[in-house]
């Protein structure tokens, strides 16, 4: 009996330990590896991340433009790879977006990230995203991330640049402080300067596309959200650019760029002790079974 006991109670302290989460492989994936892996016609991949300097692990990724599209890209001011929390060296100056006018952004169209298994992210920028009032918007231009669970559920975030050097991730077009995203923060790698770069946004605030037609052109507007699980896991991650003028249509003047992405695999927790729990199972069955022997005796 105090045989039994025993067995039964280290069964038992298993069945309430804590769960462990298992390690997980963490990865990134900018756009200059993207571009390193080669532009061709439609989409671009499978890209097997691990295989990316810097990484260690992670999934692969298949990147889709809609349609006839294709990824093309855009410039941007040179940025350090460490500031995207890279380890290896090197600058980027172009970010991707689809062959859909203005090329090198992403507008309605959308950009489709699907990976080959569940994965979240602790870290997602882009560029090219300004605030209220250039483009000869009367509001500002709003970033759209679409993700699909495993189950096949979507849910749809956005973000909202409140001015050159801030902006807000929310989970509703109301955009109200209860529709900020908990446990996220929006840090700005460079600075969103329009044509103009005053500090009247509003109409007429154009942001030029070229240096060489006016001012010193659009300059960087790269945002970086950073967390511990931005959206929750996912296997399929879509962006758009769109303006809140026209929220629901295609606006040729919302711009927005993919520059990295990275997180890591999502994995099911074990009960940190699961050996105990084996073992104590295993206990109680050979007790059973001694027990049952001596009755037949």
């Amino acid at each position: 009996m105090r045989k039994t006991l025993a067995a039964a109670s280290v069964g038992l302290v298993a069945l309430v330990a804590p769960l462990a989460p298992s390690q997980a492989a963490n990865w990134i994936i900018d756009s200059k590896d993207v571009i390193d892996f080669g532009l061709g016609t439609g989409s671009v991949g499978p890209i097997d991340i691990s295989t990316l300097a810097g990484n260690t692990d992670g999934p692969s990724v298949t990147i889709t433009p809609p349609g006839s599209l294709n990824i093309t890209t855009k410039d941007i001011p040179n940025l350090d790879r460490s500031e995207l929390l890279e380890t290896d060296s090197g600058t980027i100056n172009k970010v991707i977006g689809t062959s859909a006018a203005p090329t090198g952004e992403v507008n309605n169209e959308g950009l489709r990230f699907d990976f080959d298994e569940t994965i979240f992210l602790t870290q997602l920028t882009v560029a090219h995203l300004y605030p209220a009032g250039e483009h000869d918007d009367a509001n500002g231009e709003v970033g759209v991330f679409e993700i699909t669970r495993a189950n096949n559920t979507v849910d749809t975030f956005f973000l909202r640049p409140d001015s050159e050097t801030t902006a807000s991730l929310y989970s509703s077009l109301s955009f109200t402080v209860a529709d900020l995203v908990p446990l996220v923060t929006v840090v700005n790698l460079q600075e969103a300067i329009d044509g103009k770069n005053d500090a009247t946004d509003g109409p007429n605030d154009v942001v030029i596309e070229k240096a060489s037609e006016q001012g010193p052109g659009n300059q960087g507007g790269v945002w970086q959200i950073l967390g511990d699980n931005i959206f929750g896991d996912f296997v399929s991650l879509v962006i758009r650019g769109l303006d809140q003028d026209n929220i629901n249509g295609n606006t040729p003047d919302s711009d927005f760029s993919f520059v990295a992405a990275g997180g890591a695999t999502a994995v099911v927790p074990l009960p940190a002790a699961l050996p105990f729990l084996l073992t104590g199972l295993a206990g109680l069955a050979l007790v059973s079974r001694r027990r049952k022997s001596g009755n037949a005796v």
